[in-house]
Order: C-alpha cells, then structure tokens, then sequence
C-alpha cells in the first residue's frame, strides 16, 4: 500500500523558522495518535511525536485521512486542524475519472446499462432486477456495445403448478427467475399421478419425469413435495422418494403402536402377577386354617369317644348293679356313685371339646346324653334295688343322617352371642362375599362392626383355594382307618370337591382372562420383537432375483455394495415394487431395511447380505 506524503516549514508569529520543534498528529475524528512512516510504501515507521529538523522541515508519510498537527516550541506552539491528506490530489480529473471507472459498474435495470457509456474499455456491468427476468445477469463492452455474458446464478427454484392434466402438468418458476439458470426446482404435489408423468416448464419445455432409479414415474410417485433435477437430456429426476418417506413415517407410526402395546402388556403381565401372590398367600393362609379346623375336629372326636367309652362302662356297671339288686342298697349307692363319677368325667371332656373354640358342640352334646343314659340305669338300678313298682325304662337314642351330617358341618363354627363377643355384634350381618371372606378377619368394610361368616361360604371359599397337593388327599395312607376313623369314602368324597393343581392355577383371573391365557398372549407378543428368538446370518442373495419372508415374523436385513450403481427394493405381492436405496458411482454403502412377512426383496446388484431372522 502506498501512503500519502505532508510536509512544511515550522514558523513562530513573525515568519520566523523554528528549528527543532515538537510536531504532534493526531487523527481529527477519533483524536488518536495517528500511526506515520517514513517511507511511502509503510517500510519505516516513525515515532509520533517527533521533532523538525534544524531547519525547521517537518516530512511524514500517513494514510489518507484529516489530522490535527500541533507544534511546540519553548512555550509557544501553533495547532493545524482538519488538515487533509490523501492520494487522490496525485491525479487530475479525468485520470480519477478513468481510475473510479476500471471497475464492474452496478445497473438495477437494461435501460440504465444501455445508456451509460464506459470512459475506457473493456468494461463490465451487472443488471441486477429488470422486470424481465432474462435481461438480469452479467454483461461485458469492448467499445462495439454491452453483450450479455450469463445469467444471474439461482441455485433452486420452486415451481408452481399452472395448468395441464394429472399426468401432463405445466409448471412456472417463481417471479424474476430465468428457468434455466436453477440447479434444482422442488414442487408441490397434492394430486397422484395415474401413469408415467411428462412435465412442462415453461421457458424449458417439456421432459418425462424419472423416479430416482430413473424409470419413468409408477402410479402414486407423484405426491407431495418432489425434489427433482434437469437432465442434459431434457428428461426430469426426482431427488427424493416419497412413497418412501410416507412409509418411513407408516413404520414410525407402527413402531411406536407396538412400544405402547408392549407397556401394556408388561403392565398387565406385572398385575397379575402381583394378583397371583396374593392368591397363593390366601391360600395358604386357608390351608394353616383348615388344618387347624381339621386338628380340632380330631381333638374333639377323639374326646367324644372317649366318653362314650366311659358312658359304656357305667352302662355294663350299672346292669352288675341291677343283677345284684338281691344285694345291698349300700351296694347300689355305690354303683350309683360310680355312675355319677363316670358322667361327671363325661361333663368334663365335654367341657375339653367346647373350649376347643366350640367346634365340637354337637359331639359334647352328644357325649352328655351318653351320661345321662348312664345316670338313667344307674337309677333304674337304684330303683330296682329299693322296691319300686316300676323300674326307669331306657330307650337308645341313635342320630339320623341328617343329624349327623349337621353335626360334621358344626364342627368349627363357634357361636355369636351378646354373652360371648359383647352388645356391639350381638346381631351381626351374615356375608357371603369374596371381598370380606379373602381377609377372613371378620371385620365390616367400614369398620364398624364385625361380619358373620357362615360355614357354607367359608367351605367354599376354601375349596376354591386349596389343591389336593396342600392337604394330601391324594396320599392312599391319609385314608387309612389309623387317620381317618370313619370311613375312607369320606376322604374320596372332600377330594372330588377340591380342584386340582392345573385348576388351581387356573383359577386366578384379570380381565376375564386368566393368569395362564395372558401368559400366552404376553408370549406371542414378545415373539413380533426384533431379536426375540432371532439371530443374525450370512446368507446368499444374487442380484435381480426376487426372496420373500416366509418366516412368520418381520425380519431385519443389511446388504453392503462395494461399487457400481444399484436399487433395493421391495414389494407386499411381487407386483408393485418400490425402490427403498440407490447408489450410484463407485463408493461403498451399506443399506438396512425391515422387510414385513410376506414381503418380497430384491437387488439390482450384487452385495453381501446379512439377515436377522
């Protein structure tokens, strides 16, 4: 870069040289020290300030600008404001005049351009925004007049879809474009072709459209927005694949319905997994309770027996005490007090088995009337012995069935009264439903009073729970007589009524469905999944021959192409096929793709697969 020069001759008020003085140059707009030199190509800097020589000469070299220069001697000193400097005093008007016109001179139209006349040739010129979109653009003058040399560049343009048919559609370009300068148009399409697509632009003419594998359009290809191409040929080629897009956003669509589906049934398989633990607990919890119910009733059968037992021998005695009636009275008080010592020991097993929460009151009850038959025919035999006419007649007393089917059912159930659990559930509301018996606290869902469960509902509830594997009833020795006083039929009888293991399991049930069935439909769900019982493998798949998917689920595959130019496609029925990748040139690409079941796949070139299948 070249600088401008200012010199000149210090001098005081009266004309006088001032030698040596202090000269100072300031920038006048910002007031900073301005940066000089002493050479006119920048090569030497100077210092600022500096001082005049003995002759009082001031010399520096700066870019072009205004300054303020100020020099100081002793205790005078002169100020020069707004001195300008500058290269352009170095030329005369029409040397500037040439020098300002060597450059490309801006027109916003032709007419403008047409009536400026260069100073000096050759010349250059832009048009930048004529209404009439071919005259924009570059333009040279050698002196024989302005000659268009190109057009302004536009990259892309958008095209508007004027006129023509579906499949013959004429289109423009947007306002103050020359269609052939753009690179790229793009179109709006919101009606699907029929056939093969012939385009029209106009400015252009006419081209067939060619999908991105370069065949001729496929009914539906053309939709939505088309990227496209102008070939040398004057044919047109989409960029983009709609119909691939469309059935990208379908498959992102079904991938999120299959997440969702998925969360649910996890959500579903955890609930009823949840419901199956606290059935098993329940269960349980009635199998503690009816093996304690079954304890008791052995208990209280026991004790019952062995009453009769005792009511049995005070019968034999008493009948001794009758055949010996010859025999002194003293004799049959004696016979009369063991009578009453034997019945007196029935009362107190009677009382055992009613504190054994009174699950054996009918068995007691019957234990007591044993001992007053006992006492009866200790009587008769006092009688006997002590002349009375007539002696006690003792009739038997023998249960019913129906007696002694109420008195199994009995055992277990203790009484509800006003004496024993208090006023506050002297009356207590019977229930027969699930909810209160799975807790079997016996508690009012409000909390206000206690519920009575009657032993049918109970049974139930039990027999739902309980398998033959908790209880042992399919075990031949919990039949035998040693176990069981009555007869084995009973134990056939209770295991006929119990549900076996699979129907136990079975039992448990979410939805109207059970455990087991959405076990199953959580399995057949899981099996749709990507590497679910999938694996991955090399498999051999030559180019330009059709496979279908005939593995009942979607598969996954990758196809790796070294060079050349190639299209995968794939089709739902082995008719119409749609280009899902292309390659061109001699890169390497790797391609993947679902492909449904039942789908069909092919490659216009060969490529090694793998397949997750």
């Amino acid at each position: 870069m070249e600088y401008s020069a200012w010199h000149s001759v210090i001098q005081d008020g009266n004309g006088a040289v001032v030698p040596m003085a202090k000269i100072t140059v300031r920038n006048t707009s910002t007031g900073a020290l301005a940066k000089l030199y002493s050479a006119r190509d920048g090569s030497a800097p100077k210092a600022n300030p500096f001082n005049a020589d003995e002759n009082g000469q001031v010399f520096f070299f700066v870019a072009g600008g205004s300054y303020t220069i100020k020099a100081e001697f002793g205790s005078q000193e002169r100020t020069w404001p707004f001195v300008p400097v500058g290269t352009a005093a170095e030329y005369d008007i029409d040397s500037l005049a040439q020098y300002l016109n060597s450059g490309v001179v801006y027109f916003q139209n032709g007419t403008a351009l047409t009536a400026y006349v260069p100073l000096s040739y050759p010349a250059a010129a832009v048009v930048l925004a004529d209404p009439d979109a071919l005259k924009n653009g570059y333009y040279t003058n050698s002196g024989t007049g302005w000659i268009f040399g190109r057009a302004l560049q536009d990259t892309i343009s958008r095209l508007f879809i004027t006129g023509g048919a579906v499949n013959t559609p004429t289109v423009t370009v947007g306002q103050g474009v020359n269609p052939s300068t753009p690179l790229v148009f793009y179109v709006d399409v919101t009606v699907p072709n029929t056939a093969s697509v012939t385009l029209n632009v106009v400015g252009l003419g006419q081209g067939v459209v060619l999908n991105v594998a370069g065949n001729p359009l496929a009914a539906g290809e053309w939709l939505g927005r088309v990227m496209l191409t102008r070939e040398t040929d004057g044919r047109y080629r989409i960029m983009n694949d709609p119909a691939s897009a469309l059935s990208a956003a379908q498959s992102a669509t079904a991938s999120d319905s299959a997440r969702a589906a998925s969360v649910t049934a996890k959500t579903l398989s955890e609930t009823a997994r949840d419901q199956s633990v606290v059935a098993k607990t329940q269960s349980e919890d009635a199998k503690t309770a009816s093996e304690t119910a079954r304890d008791q009733s052995v208990t209280a059968k026991n004790q019952s027996d062995a009453a009769r037992d005792q009511s049995v021998t005070a019968k034999n005695q008493s009948v001794s005490a009758s055949e010996s009636s010859g025999r002194s009275a003293v004799a049959a008080a004696a016979s009369e007090n063991n009578a009453a010592a034997y019945a007196g020991a029935a009362s107190s097993h009677a009382s055992s088995a009613n504190t054994s929460k009174n699950q054996a009151a009918t068995s007691a009850t019957t234990s007591t009337n044993e001992a007053d038959r006992a006492k009866t025919e200790a009587d008769r035999a006092a009688a006997a012995a002590g002349g009375l006419i007539s002696a006690v007649q003792f009739v038997p007393q023998t249960l019913t069935v129906a007696q002694q089917t109420q008195a199994r059912n009995n055992i277990g159930v203790q009484p509800v009264n006003s004496a024993s659990v208090g006023a506050a559930i002297a009356t207590p509301t019977p229930t027969e439903t699930i909810a209160d018996g799975d807790r079997l606290s016996g508690l009012d869902p409000t909390g206000t009073g206690l519920k009575l469960f009657r032993f049918s509902a109970v049974k139930t509830w039990i027999q739902s729970w309980l398998t033959k594997a908790m209880v042992g009833l399919g075990n031949v020795a919990n039949k035998s007589e040693a176990q069981m006083v009555e007869s084995g039929a009973i134990a056939d009888a209770l295991e006929g009524k119990l549900p076996s293991n699979a129907q136990a399991a079975d039992s448990a049930r979410l939805g109207n469905k059970t455990a087991v069935q959405w076990q199953t439909e959580v399995d057949a769900l899981k099996n749709q999944f990507f590497g679910n019982g999938q694996v991955w493998q090399s498999v051999s798949r030559p180019a330009n021959t059709v496979f279908q998917n005939t593995t009942g689920r979607t598969i996954f595959i990758t196809v790796n192409i070294s060079s050349g130019y190639g299209t995968f496609q794939m089709s739902p029925d082995n008719v119409n096929w749609s280009t899902a990748s292309e390659i061109g040139g001699g890169s390497m690409w790797v391609m993947g793709m679902p492909i449904p079941n039942g789908y069909y796949y092919k490659t216009t070139t060969g490529g090694s697969y793998r397949e997750l299948r």
